[in-house]
């Protein structure tokens, strides 16, 4: 005669176990829709106006890579890692995270609709030391403006990797979230949630590259 206490021992944790992807599944279909709203902002001499249609399709780019459920899937397996002292976000799960990113409530954003991007864009000239670094553009503390240098815009453009623009996009804009990370480089910087966020939309954003 079987014994109860078998089938309680071994089936009891694949239940659980079915419950639980059960769980984390209902988790990763709850992630709401994602809108991007782009402002571009001109320079007083146009200098940059013919590189406003890329900035549209990247800025489109990324509200599809948003909403890729292989994207989501893979964001939601990320393990985050944060660099700077006092930084809030530390608490938070990899989940919470992905909710914060999604939420899109940006430090001085304007429209404050939810799961909306509101991303205002600007191409400059990069000074020689940033070009001579590599740097790709910035974000000021406490700006809303996201300042990509036209030197990386227009490489990237030549180069077929506009993937590498959205990648650029997504990791500016996650600033206007509060995450944040080091500039000196070092080890773990790619796991920051900026870097990672970032990367992962570049790898994604391939599939609508055209």
């Amino acid at each position: 005669m079987s014994n109860p206490l078998f089938f309680i021992c071994y089936l009891f944790p694949f239940i659980i176990f079915s419950h639980a992807s059960k769980n984390n599944s209902d988790e990763f279909n709850e992630l709401p829709e994602f809108h991007v709203n782009l402002e571009i902002r001109n320079l007083p001499n146009g200098k940059y106006s013919m590189y406003f249609d890329d900035m549209e399709k990247a800025a489109k780019t990324f509200e599809s890579v948003m909403n890729d459920k292989e994207f989501q899937k893979e964001l939601l397996e990320l393990n985050f890692h944060f660099d700077t002292e006092n930084d809030p976000n530390k608490v938070l799960s990899t989940a919470q995270i992905v909710s914060k990113i999604y939420d899109a409530k940006e430090e001085n954003g304007d429209s404050g609709t939810i799961s909306t991007a509101d991303i205002y864009w600007i191409l400059k000239k990069a000074k020689p030391r940033a070009k001579w670094k590599g740097i790709n553009g910035y974000r000021n503390k406490g700006s809303k403006f996201i300042n990509t240098y036209s030197y990386y815009f227009r490489n990237s453009l030549s180069s077929n990797n506009k993937h590498d623009i959205v990648g650029h996009l997504a990791h500016e804009w996650s600033h206007t979230l509060g995450f944040l990370h080091k500039n000196k480089p070092h080890d773990n910087r790619s796991k920051t949630v900026p870097y990672a966020f970032g990367n992962l939309v570049k790898k994604h954003a391939k599939k609508y590259q055209n």
